[in-house]
């Protein structure tokens, strides 16, 4: 269909292969698509029309919900929850949820490190003071929680 102003750049087949780059990966830029997608009037196009030829499709722009990961342990706590979904509140009753945890007092657990140059392993600054036996030490915490206590 004839129309007045500038022709476009991309021909009907370029706009569907677009959009099919899109579909096939949502975290897919412009630019790259861009990159890759010659024009029917010169060798490029910018990232601006492909842009809007997604917005054309319908396709716009926009942040990701960020969701957290679902491991093994979440789809077994899941399927755990169904199958005691109908239970009463008198057979809740004689069920006694418990947990522990261990607080550290003096440090983090993990592996400590620090920057120093040769020769300075001696050094004041570069000698980490720990308690012998771990002297800091760490509580352990248990506790439980049921029905009407």
């Amino acid at each position: 269909m004839p129309r007045s102003g500038r022709p476009r750049v991309t021909s009907r087949a370029q706009d569907r292969y677009i959009l099919n780059q899109h579909l096939r990966d949502r975290f897919r830029t412009a630019t790259a698509t861009a990159a890759v997608t010659p024009g029917t009037h010169n060798n490029r196009i910018s990232a601006q029309t492909v842009r809007k030829r997604l917005a054309e499709s319908g396709l716009h722009g926009r942040r990701p919900y960020v969701g957290s990961v679902l491991l093994r342990r979440h789809r077994n706590n899941r399927e755990w929850a169904l199958r005691h979904i109908n239970w009463t509140r008198q057979r809740w009753r004689t069920i006694l949820f418990t947990d522990e945890t261990r607080f550290v007092l003096s440090r983090a657990d993990g592996r400590v490190r620090l920057y120093r140059r040769r020769n300075e392993r001696y050094a004041d600054c570069c000698v980490l003071q720990r308690d012998r036996f771990g002297g800091g030490g760490s509580v352990m915490v248990w506790g439980g929680i049921a029905y009407g206590y």
